[in-house]
């Protein structure tokens, strides 16, 4: 049995799947095990999941757009990330930074390629933090990074039949994915409209700090 970075065994399948009401999820080795089992690598662009299921996770531990969009690229219900996030403490913290999502693939042993900042492949399935412009863009000072950091958003694309698509959590009632020229033409400006940033300065535009290929 390989072990994972924080030492818990990655999972033999042959262990009975715990309960829902499992007490130690982030240091279950069963609870490890079904989350690796369930994970692969979402080829067609479809969730598992509906909007009610999302605002129940929502609800009760803080699932939003980076836990979202890693269900989308491998195709797993919130409840199976459940254990990796909670061994990073994403229930208090309710964000997922580049470092958490970049353990979180690790944790699960998903293979990533790294792409150049701002585009998006021709291919493949993969995760993109968006970093929203505006005012904080601007700032100087020490705390900055800070400022920006709390202007960001994960989506997820699928660009395995030619058409890039991409996975917003926010559009989770109309299923998820839609074209890019939708999300950033459409979505993109009612979600800072909505979300109180075209009121704090955010001015539309929006650049991609990560591009992650994921893949077997």
């Amino acid at each position: 049995m390989s072990l994972s970075k924080t030492g818990i065994p990655y999972g033999d399948l042959a262990w009975n799947p715990c309960g829902a009401g499992c007490s130690n999820v982030a240091n279950c080795p069963t609870c490890w095990a079904r989350a690796f089992a369930a994970r692969t690598i979402a080829t067609s662009p479809t969730v598992r999941f509906d909007a009610n299921q999302a605002q129940a996770a929502a609800d009760a531990w803080g699932f939003n757009c980076g836990p979202g969009a890693l269900c989308a690229v491998l195709d797993l219900m919130p409840e199976d990330l459940l254990p990796v996030l909670r061994g990073m403490g994403f229930e208090r913290k309710r964000y997922m930074s580049p470092t958490m999502m970049q353990h979180a693939l690790y944790m699960l042993r998903v293979n990533v390629r790294v792409h150049p900042r701002g585009g998006i492949p021709a291919g493949g399935v993969g995760l993109i933090r968006v970093q929203w412009d505006g005012p904080w863009m601007q700032r100087k000072d020490d705390n900055a990074w800070r400022e920006q950091y709390r202007h960001t958003h994960w989506i997820a694309w699928n660009a395995v039949t030619g058409e890039l698509q991409v996975f917003d959590i926010n559009a989770i009632c109309a299923g998820g994915w839609m074209s890019y020229a939708e999300w950033s033409n459409q979505l993109v400006p009612w979600l800072l409209n909505e979300g109180g940033l075209t009121a704090k300065g955010a001015n539309g535009k929006f650049s991609f700090t990560h591009v992650w290929e994921v893949y077997e």
